[in-house]
């Protein structure tokens, strides 16, 4: 399908009124959180109101027929987007994008960040998401929660029926060992143990990566033919503890997000205290 057919990028007008929707979203969010303090829905709903900005920013970017899906993955894929969390964004192509297409992507993301959004991106092709990068056990981990978002919908329905899927049944057992190989190197950063007077209420262990790696784990053993969808990864008998916990830790999180300004999940001796 020709590149010919990707549209003009949005006009300054139009850029200007679609990002101030959006910065008045994340200020409402703000306001509601500490009226009512709910991480799990402060986090979902941030991913909501960034779901919007993405699509409508891409709607405006390219033509339905451009052979290209756009997904969500890692954090922003579960729907737990943080207040300063990192927005990840998987451009899944069928070739290696021409530099037509190069431009076009540079346009759409340059249009995210003029509207105050900050995005890391990856462009992959469907045979690279089923193949088990060297040293890059992340990127593979990360997909477990692809969600998609706009452009083509059958390569993301190749991509959850047939290829990671595929990927998982091939390589399980390598994939499980890497999984254990990055949580026992961050539990060793945080010297093996779950207690500490400041803790990192992201990674350090029994905190909210620990929570995810559960998830991963049993996404890998259970995958046949479909993808296990996010908190029912968990074990039936110690699901309602698990999303107490979910619930108890994100809103410590997205209190800690707000009041620094950035990405910072130290729960430090003030932090406790405010």
């Amino acid at each position: 399908m020709p590149d010919s057919r990707q549209l003009s990028p949005p006009t300054t007008e139009e850029l200007a009124a679609v990002a101030l929707d959006y910065v008045a979203g994340l200020g409402q969010l703000e306001e509601s959180f500490f009226a009512r303090p709910d991480g799990l829905q402060a986090i979902t709903r941030r991913s909501a109101l960034v779901d919007g900005l993405v699509t409508t920013l891409f709607a405006r970017h390219f033509d339905s027929a451009v052979p290209m899906a756009l997904c969500a993955v890692g954090g922003y894929g579960r729907s737990e987007l943080f207040p300063s969390s990192d927005v990840d964004l998987l451009f899944l192509v069928e070739t290696p994008p021409t530099p037509e297409l190069a431009r076009a992507l540079k346009a759409f993301l340059q249009s995210l960040w003029d509207a105050h959004l900050r995005a890391s991106h990856s462009v992959h092709t469907l045979a690279e998401a089923g193949t088990l990068l060297d040293g890059n056990a992340e990127f593979t981990i990360s997909l477990l929660d692809v969600r998609p978002l706009a452009g083509h919908r059958a390569y993301t329905e190749t991509l959850l029926s047939e290829t990671l899927p595929g990927l998982i049944r091939r390589e399980r057992g390598l994939l499980l060992e890497q999984l254990r190989g990055l949580v026992k190197t961050r539990h060793a950063k945080y010297a093996d143990t779950v207690y500490h007077l400041e803790p990192n209420i992201k990674d350090t262990p029994g905190a909210l990566r620990d929570l995810q790696a559960m998830g991963w784990w049993q996404a890998l053993l259970d995958t046949a033919d479909h993808l296990p969808v996010a908190d029912a990864r968990w074990p039936g008998t110690q699901r309602a503890a698990l999303r107490d916990a979910h619930g108890f830790l994100a809103g410590i999180r997205t209190f800690l997000h707000y009041l620094n300004g950035r990405d910072v999940n130290q729960f430090s001796y003030d932090m406790q205290e405010r």
